[in-house]
C-alpha cells in the first residue's frame, strides 16, 4: 500500500514539477494594439467560484489570477505563481499524506519548512504543507494542500517566488482554503 502511495505521490510531484510553472503566458495583440489573453486562458471574476475542469473540485481563485487550458492551471504572469488543483478519488488524504515524509521530499528536490493542519471553509479536514525549492537561481515556495475525507483527497500546489511571500502567502492560503468537491 505504502508502495502505491509513493507512486501516486511522485506522479503528482513529477506533474507538477513538468506542468511549465515558469513558461511565459500566451497572449496576443487585437486589432487595436490591445494585449489579451489567447483564447486557451480564461479571465476569472474576483470571487467567483470556478470548477477546475476534469475534476470535481471548485475553488474561488485570488483576484487577477487566469485559468489556463493547457497547463490546467490558474496563473498571475507578473507574480510568476500558479496554483495546480487535482483530485484522488479513492485514497484518503492522511494515507496520501503518509507518503510525504521530510527526507521522500527532498529526494524529489523540495526542502521541508512546515506542515500545518488545516480545516477547508466548507470543513474539510487536511495539511498545508510549506515547502522550499529553486529553479534556475530563483527561491520558490510552495503551498502544497491536501484535503478531503476517507475516500478523496483535493490536491492543490501553490507555486511562487519566495521574495513574494509577504504579498502572496494569505491570498493563496485562503484560496486554497475555498477548495471543495461538487456534488
Amino acid at each position: 500500500m505504502i508502495k502505491y502511495i509513493r507512486q501516486i505521490l511522485f506522479l503528482m510531484l513529477a506533474l507538477a514539477i513538468s506542468s511549465q510553472l515558469f513558461a511565459q503566458l500566451p497572449m496576443k495583440f487585437t486589432p487595436g494594439a490591445e494585449l489579451k489573453p489567447s483564447d486557451n486562458m480564461i479571465v476569472t471574476k474576483a470571487g467567483e467560484r470556478m470548477l477546475i475542469p476534469d475534476t470535481k473540485i471548485s475553488l474561488i481563485p485570488p483576484e487577477h489570477y487566469m485559468f489556463s487550458k493547457d497547463l490546467k492551471s490558474f496563473i498571475h504572469p507578473t507574480t510568476s505563481s500558479s496554483i495546480q488543483i487535482s483530485e484522488i478519488i479513492g485514497t484518503s488524504y492522511i494515507m496520501v499524506s503518509k507518503g510525504l515524509s521530510p527526507e521522500y521530499l527532498l529526494e524529489q528536490g523540495f526542502v521541508f519548512k512546515e506542515k500545518l493542519d488545516i480545516k477547508t471553509n466548507n470543513g474539510y479536514d487536511g495539511y498545508l504543507y510549506i515547502l522550499g525549492f529553486s529553479n534556475k537561481g530563483v527561491d520558490y515556495e510552495r503551498l502544497m494542500l491536501l484535503a478531503g475525507d476517507y475516500h478523496n483527497t483535493i490536491w492543490a500546489n501553490v507555486s511562487y517566488p519566495f521574495v513574494s511571500k509577504k504579498y502572496l502567502f494569505e491570498p493563496l492560503k485562503e484560496s486554497l482554503l475555498t477548495a471543495q468537491f461538487t456534488k
